[in-house]
């Protein structure tokens, strides 16, 4: 699930397998809006911080990879990476100008990678030889939080966004951490 920017919206998953399903819903509203009908899988909706599009990952293309749509068009979808071994997890920059995700690599590990909302400039963020995952930016858009480790003891490190470079730890291993967010 995603809030909307204004915190008047919601954008969740729901269905099982192949079934699932983006909707939007007004937390004033009790009536749902279907966003996609795809026989493909989405996942993971991430909202622009205009809040007109989403970010989303899908298997339309044989292996899971970015997108875009629009809300006011949400049956065109703008394909964003094109990564060999797939890509989830996006999140928006704070200027709405680049998306971060994870890229999976050819075995367990995956790394943290920056894209242009429009796709293009694909950029490797992370180079660590374990499992990263759930990026997501600080609000000046300056660093890129995320998750590194096995699934079992992960830890929450920050890399400056635009020179990469060390990543810097936050947290202790945990069995309980994921999904880091930069609070306001």
């Amino acid at each position: 699930m995603a809030w909307s920017p204004d915190g008047k919206r919601l954008a969740y998953v729901d269905g099982v397998g192949k079934d699932r399903e983006l909707y939007v819903t007004a937390i004033d509203s009790p009536s749902p809006r279907r966003v996609t009908n795809s026989a493909s899988v989405v996942d993971d909706p991430s909202w622009s911080h205009d809040g007109t599009r989403l970010a989303f990952w899908s298997d339309e293309s044989g292996e899971r990879q970015i997108y875009t749509l629009e809300l006011d068009n949400p049956r065109t979808w703008s394909k964003v990476t094109s990564a060999p071994y797939g890509a989830v997890d996006p999140e928006w920059s704070p200027d709405d100008n680049r998306i971060t995700y994870t890229r999976s690599g050819d075995g367990d590990n995956s790394d943290i990678w920056i894209i242009d909302a429009a796709g293009g400039n694909d950029r490797q963020l992370t180079r660590d030889p374990v499992r990263e995952m759930d990026p997501g930016w600080s609000r000046d858009g300056k660093w890129v939080v995320f998750v590194r480790g096995p699934v079992s003891t992960p830890r929450v490190y920050a890399i400056p966004a635009d020179s990469g470079g060390d990543a810097r730890a936050l947290t202790p291993e945990s069995p309980a951490i994921g999904h880091p967010n930069w609070s306001a």
